[in-house]
């Protein structure tokens, strides 16, 4: 028997996700009676994944503990405190409560009445986000069982109507260990869709109605001050707008992400009792297709309505009229007023959401056996190739986000070959080229130097190899300030004891790059291009 167990994970809590990861090993192992062998655990994307194995199958007992119990609520109390967290760094956030207090400056100008109403809507920020995080988290939770023994399985997945699947997996060939991720994800969509859905079409619905508002004559007062709050007013709201220009990028993402569990899981009949699974996974790929459809229309609007915001006094494209009563002045921009409030709110929502789950979500990497790493295959390696990479991987965390920065590379550099590197910023060509010269580790993978396994080399020996064999030219220059440009090109040759036999070579490769008249002066009085050309 072989039980996996999974839930979201605040992956900006490192220190506390490392002890989470601990006590839910904890938990697991007192719930099934297991040894500490029989455990693993690990963050897969912005998810915990457990998984406990026996010998025998367990009892009603041990099952319902599982997907109710320790485990559970030890995900529960980490999800509240994840809440208590969230609502104190909003009430805190120095940039809301800025950007809040110049709407509600403006619109307590044209309406003080107003104020109240937006008082209660940035409420929804506060209090009801966290709370809907949480929901999520909390229904994010899954048990899959793979009852080897006699060939069953049973699937609780918390975010479906019907949470218990289960049935003969001999019948259908099922290979539970490689449905995990699947699962896992559409678990996931269960729970998330809905929410993400609502978020997109009230602002499309602000969005139309803004629309319709800065259509015709715009206005602006001769009251200096009015104005003033006017113009910081639009460029607040274009600002909300602006800060959502990459939403269809992620969350469009985000959806992709259901096509392989879809067509996986539909291959099979799951059930629960007369319920079907396919029928929900059905109804889930509706939902994102009307999801994407809306999210292009989203798209389309906060384009168009953003440049009518920051145009709106610009009288070069807009009709202005100028009005100097105080009271005509308000009663002409009271509907731009009443809308800002929803529009503010809707916008900073949405933006909050995405940033919560479209962190790193976006980027989960399916796998048929999650705990399983894939062996390293270093048969037929060319005798020529000097420098020989097998599945390098290679991630970095910041915060929330893991940058995924090397997904399984391979690559042979022969004696002779000149070999050229290349991609978008940020596709992992210095990371890959920083794991080739031993200057970072792989998260997993391997790179053969001549043969030798560079990252089982201790410092010394990979230092020897670079001084050496190699030549890096670095992004950043890396010269010594206190050296001269004479003294910084001569440095791998005074190390390697051979500055006599070179110096003749030193002066002919200043001349060659053009430097023989600098030298003798330092990095701090080279421009860019001549420094570069040190290095």
């Amino acid at each position: 028997m072989k039980v996996y167990a999974a839930g979201l994970i605040d992956k900006s809590l490192r220190a506390i996700n490392s002890k989470l990861q601990k006590k839910l090993v904890a938990d697991c192992r007192k719930t099934l009676h297991a040894s500490r062998k029989a455990m693993l655990s690990q963050e897969v994307n912005s998810f915990m994944v457990l998984s406990g194995e026996k010998n025998s199958i367990p009892h009603d007992k041990i099952i319902e503990e599982m997907e109710t119990g320790r485990v559970y609520k030890r995900f529960m109390k980490y999800y509240a405190a994840n809440e208590s967290k969230l609502k104190h760094q909003l009430k805190n956030n120095q940039e809301l409560r800025e950007t809040s207090k110049i709407v509600k400056d403006f619109i307590n100008e044209i309406d003080p009445n107003l104020v109240k109403h937006f008082n209660s809507q940035m409420k929804k920020i506060i209090k009801k986000l966290p709370a809907s995080y949480r929901e999520i988290q909390l229904k994010s939770y899954v048990t899959i069982w793979d009852f080897k023994e006699n060939q069953q399985y049973r699937f609780f997945l918390s975010g479906f109507d019907s949470t218990v699947f289960s049935g003969s997996a001999i019948a259908d060939d099922i290979h539970v260990g490689k449905l995990v991720d699947k699962l896992l994800i559409s678990n996931f969509f269960a729970v998330f869709l809905k929410p993400t859905v609502t978020r997109l079409r009230e602002l499309d619905r602000v969005l139309e109605r803004l629309k319709c508002g800065v259509e015709g004559t715009h206005y602006k007062t001769t009251n200096p001050k009015l104005q003033k709050k006017l113009e910081l007013f639009f460029r607040i709201l274009a600002a909300k707008l602006s800060a959502l220009q990459d939403i269809d990028n992620l969350i469009s993402r985000i959806f992709k992400l259901f096509h392989l569990p879809r067509d996986t899981l539909s291959q099979y009949n799951f059930k629960n009792g007369s319920i079907e699974m396919n029928k929900a996974i059905a109804e889930m790929a509706a939902n994102i297709n009307y999801g994407e459809n809306l999210l292009f229309e989203v798209h389309s609007k906060l384009q168009e309505c953003q440049i009518h915001l920051r145009d709106y006094l610009d009288p070069h494209k807009n009709g202005i009229k100028s009005l100097e009563s105080s009271e005509a002045f308000k009663n002409a921009l009271l509907p731009m007023a009443e809308l800002s409030t929803d529009l503010f709110v809707e916008a900073e929502l949405l933006k909050m959401w995405s940033d919560f789950f479209g962190a790193d979500i976006p980027y989960f990497g399916f796998s048929d056996e999650i705990f399983t790493t894939p062996n390293i295959n270093l048969t037929g390696v060319p005798k020529d190739s000097i420098i020989t990479v097998r599945g390098l991987t290679k991630n970095y965390n910041l915060g929330r986000t893991t940058v995924y920065a090397l997904r399984g590379v391979n690559l042979d550099v022969k004696e002779g070959e000149f070999v050229a590197i290349v991609g978008n910023s940020g596709a992992g060509k210095t990371t890959l080229l920083n794991c080739m010269a031993g200057f970072d580790s792989p998260d997993y993978g391997v790179v053969l130097f001549r043969g030798k396994n560079l990252h089982k080399m201790d410092d010394a020996e990979k230092s020897k190899a670079r001084l050496l064999d190699m030549g890096f030219i670095f992004q950043s220059y890396a010269l010594l300030p206190h050296f001269n440009t004479r003294e910084n090109v001569a440095l791998p040759a005074d190390l390697a004891g051979l500055s006599k036999e070179l110096k003749e070579r030193i002066e002919n490769l200043l001349q060659g790059v053009g430097l023989s008249n600098q030298a003798r002066q330092f990095p701090a009085t080279l421009s860019g291009g001549q420094m570069q050309r040190v290095a």
